[in-house]
């Protein structure tokens, strides 16, 4: 008998591993031994990774949307709205649901908003109003302000974000580069370094980082999930000089490192191909598409030894897809690479099979749609700062899910 519980006491923690989050919210109200393991950094990590790592084809596909659309705002006039939803759509037949994440930026006016992650299961919502969300937990945190510079006559005109993880403090931070500038007597504007700032999730605050920044300018964020290796990823131009510029969240330095040579033998082309740095099986990748000639194929490049821009190599060749437009996602335990077409709908297209997917779920002034990831991991720290607590929010129906589902 004594044996048979001990097997049990064993079985257990696989099994409930393998549960959703919303059944082991449940579950910890069960007894005091089962609330202590699910809440047990042990059992959290091996929860994050067999939960999400399931190959089961009849599974759902589970994606974070995120769309902009015009709406009015009292006598402000014409603004957008972010609606950022859980789609969750049934492989076989086709069937999708719509969840509204009824979050505190809903009811206010939103310019723009970026979803970064996901992190261990966590995401960054960049807006006006800038959060930490998981969204399987249920939880959010609003973060505060970035502190002003101290000149008064110094003020940033834009920035670029990234999110995630030092192992090393257990730690979930943010990074905000911004393009610095001071105005001058004469009128005329003088341009600063540009200044780093990090905020932490242990301690609720931004702090300034005093470090050098590549010479080139970081030209775009990445759509698709670009945290790989402890470091978050930007691609970088000047003219046609093209590279990668990485962020170690750990020892929060930078690195730079050149793409592989994919630019066209034509001399007279000044912009043949565009691009995204990514994240592909834990690798940093780079995704290309042209711009002439075979406009429905992404070219998928891996860097096989990180930090060796010499290692890329050319994975393979996706697609083609007609009227492929924006890269979207990668589903890695489905072999499915998403993206958006020409009229911002979501396409599904079989890494493995080559078979094509089209849905009738669609955008209207922008779509990004990132992996759901499901994670016990808590915004709830240990914290001294009374606003550092996280809030709950709801699931509610998606109003614009009849306008989406065909």
């Amino acid at each position: 008998m004594a044996q048979n519980l001990d097997r049990l006491k064993d079985v257990v923690p696989d099994i409930l591993s393998r549960l959703p989050v919303k059944s082991l919210r449940r579950f910890a109200c069960v007894n005091k031994s089962w609330y202590n393991l699910i809440k047990s950094p042990d059992f959290i990590s091996k929860h994050l990774h067999t939960f999400n790592n399931r190959k089961n084809s009849a599974d759902p596909i589970n994606l974070l949307v995120n769309r902009m659309r015009p709406a009015t705002f009292g006598t402000s006039g014409i603004h957008q709205k972010a609606f950022v939803s859980l789609l969750s759509l049934n492989p076989i037949n086709k069937n999708a649901s719509l969840s509204l994440l009824d979050l505190i930026y809903n009811h206010n006016e939103v310019s723009h908003l970026e979803i970064f992650g996901p992190c261990n299961g966590l995401y960054y919502f960049h807006s006006d109003t800038n959060l930490i969300v998981n969204p399987s937990m249920r939880e959010f945190i609003v973060l505060p302000n970035i502190p002003a510079p101290p000149d008064t006559n110094t003020y940033s005109l834009k920035h670029h974000t990234g999110f995630g993880f030092d192992p090393n403090t257990n730690d979930y931070k943010v990074i905000m580069i911004m393009d610095t500038w001071r105005r001058h007597e004469t009128g005329r504007p003088i341009r600063l370094p540009w200044r780093i700032e990090i905020y932490s999730l242990n301690s609720h605050c931004w702090r300034n980082v005093d470090c050098t920044l590549p010479s080139v300018p970081i030209g775009s964020w990445s759509w698709i999930d670009a945290f790989v290796r402890g470091a978050f990823h930007w691609w970088a131009f000047e003219d046609k000089d093209c590279m990668v510029h990485a962020f170690d969240m750990q020892n929060e330095r930078f690195q730079t490192f050149r793409l592989p040579n994919v630019q066209s033998s034509d001399e007279d082309e000044d912009e043949d191909y565009y691009g995204t740095v990514a994240k592909f099986r834990e690798s940093l990748a780079v995704i290309i598409k042209p711009m002439r000639g075979a406009e429905d194929f992404f070219d998928l490049w891996v860097m096989e030894d990180y930090s060796d821009d010499a290692s890329w190599t050319k994975d393979s060749i996706i697609g083609p897809i007609v009227r492929a437009n924006q890269p979207l996602a990668f589903l890695e335990e489905k072999n499915l690479f998403v993206v958006e077409d020409e009229n911002k709908s979501t396409v599904f297209y079989d890494l493995q099979t080559k078979e094509i997917m089209h849905t009738e779920f669609h955008g209207e002034e922008a779509l990004q749609a990132v992996v759901y990831m499901e994670s016990l991991i808590s915004l709830r720290r240990n914290n001294e700062n009374p606003q550092a607590g996280a809030s709950f929010f709801r699931m509610v129906p998606d109003p614009l899910f009849e306008d989406n589902s065909g």
